[in-house]
């Protein structure tokens, strides 16, 4: 008769095989038990964050402009119950890489669809609309593989150099609509403030007798002239003598 000794480490359940029949779940701690023929197994399931990391996807808008996205996530198994549903107990770390596998297959799958409903340049302008709704959609998928999503969101997004370049032609020309309207607006603000400047001081016998003033400065100030001034400003049509 000899012994088996087993670890279950914090952040882990540990689940206890004799002779390839479930016997007990374990929670963290140090376990020995003694057996025959190393009867006993345990399959450990951890319940650290996994990340999700996948670049250079390719996928077509609704539009058939193809693009290239990149995403990142992070995922934990929080049911380990369901999680060992999926376990070959006979190679766990190659059963803990299939289910990896799948919640990134599902995390992709569900961006795919999610970017090819937007046509490309409605994808522009919202894209942060994009990561709405997706940690939850994509726990309503990996819930039976006993997965909890808890980050996951789109990182980059890249266009064909042919497409980069019509929204750039586009973005420049709307640029310059907009500083040209805002030019005309403030023509037409000069040219309304003028008027009413023109409208106020029409009329006016000081500011008329002011500009009669400028007009003999700027006539003395190409030659000599001779100018007689009545004590009273002259009236509309009246010549200098």
């Amino acid at each position: 008769m000899g012994s088996q000794r087993f670890t279950v480490s914090p952040n882990e359940v540990g689940f206890l095989y004799k002779s390839e029949v479930f016997s007990r779940k374990l929670a963290p701690g140090r376990y020995t038990f003694w057996s025959l023929d190393n009867v006993y197994r345990l399959v450990k399931i951890s319940n650290y964050q996994n990340q999700l990391y996948v670049t250079n996807q390719e996928v077509l808008t609704k539009d058939r402009i193809a693009l290239r996205f990149s995403f990142f996530g992070l995922w934990a198994i929080t049911d380990a119950e369901k999680a060992l549903s999926h376990y070959d107990i006979a190679n766990p770390d190659a059963s803990l890489q299939r289910l990896r596998y799948q919640v990134q297959v599902t995390a992709q799958l569900l961006l795919r669809d999610r970017i090819s409903g937007y046509e490309a340049e409605t994808l522009l302008d919202q894209r942060p609309l994009l990561g709405e709704g997706l940690v939850e959609d994509l726990n309503a998928e990996i819930a039976t593989l006993g997965g909890t999503a808890i980050v996951l969101q789109v990182i980059d997004l890249t266009f064909p150099k042919t497409i980069q370049d019509i929204f750039a032609k586009r973005l420049e020309a709307k640029v310059r609509a907009q500083v040209e309207l805002e030019n005309a607006r403030s023509q037409v603000a000069a040219a309304r403030a003028l008027k009413n400047a023109a409208e106020l001081l029409k009329g006016d016998p000081e500011i008329r007798y002011l500009q009669y003033l400028e007009t003999l400065q700027t006539i003395a100030a190409k030659g000599r002239h001779t100018f007689v001034l009545s004590q009273d400003p002259p009236k509309l049509g009246a010549t200098p003598a």
